[in-house]
């Protein structure tokens, strides 16, 4: 998992100029060491979960998930670990080469925006402010008991204008595939639920079929830093 118009900043360290000295070339002196651009990927999940893993557990958990990994010089250059990195102004946890946090919203106040920013131990900066592009919501089926073999409606909505999405339906505890379609303009598909066994856990999910992505550009950001938003929705169902 890796990651829109944007605003970017970078620390830099300047070069001073020696005075002429005759019969000498004059060399640039600098005041600090020289600093290396920032590589960065991030990768946000809107996240709206109906549950999870089981029925009636976590109703509506409204969360913004978020997955930077940063670098010096360029995407195979060495990993930074002691680094700030900040959304929306809540700390991100390192954890073994990249930066993570899931960040809990209400449902009644949802952010429309992401915050980005990095501070290293040698004060390189990165802020950027990117729009989520639409919170992508499962509005039924509701967390449940369900019926085997009988067709399931699954329907979402969207806060704002929508896009196509993918949808899946399978066993969890399995991974055995009941529905998969890809690209759907419309609001809603028809699950065919075969004679799956009691106690088994169904996974409905649906995700934007395309990438909301924004290659980040400006003084210290190496070539190919990226974000990438992608607003999904999931429910848990158990069948009797």
């Amino acid at each position: 998992m890796r990651f829109r118009a944007l605003v970017l900043t970078a620390a830099a360290v300047g070069a001073i100029l020696a005075g002429p000295v005759l019969g000498q070339e004059t060399e640039p002196i600098r005041t600090g060491p020289e600093v290396e651009p920032l590589f960065v990927r991030a990768i946000i999940y809107p996240t709206w979960s109906l549950s999870r893993y089981d029925y009636n557990n976590d109703l509506d958990l409204v969360e913004i998930r978020t997955y930077v990994e940063l670098r010096s010089k360029s995407q195979s250059g060495p990993l930074l670990q002691d680094a700030r990195v900040e959304i929306n102004g809540v700390n991100l946890e390192f954890k073994e080469d990249h930066f993570e946090r899931r960040i809990r919203v209400p449902v009644d106040d949802l952010p429309e925006s992401l915050i980005l920013r990095i501070l290293t131990d040698d004060e390189r900066a990165v802020s950027s402010e990117y729009p989520i592009p639409d919170w992508l919501v499962i509005e039924s089926p509701r967390p449940a008991l369900i019926e085997a073999g009988r067709e399931l409606k699954a329907a979402w909505g969207f806060r704002g204008r929508g896009f196509p999405v993918n949808v899946r339906a399978y066993d969890f505890k399995s991974g055995d595939l009941i529905l998969k379609r890809d690209h759907v303009n419309e609001s809603a598909v028809t699950i065919p639920l075969v004679e799956l066994p009691s106690g088994t856990i169904l996974r409905v999910y649906t995700v934007g079929s395309w990438f909301f992505k924004k290659y980040l550009q400006g003084p210290g950001l190496a070539r190919g830093s990226e974000i990438t938003v992608m607003p999904w929705s999931q429910v848990f169902l158990r069948i009797r």
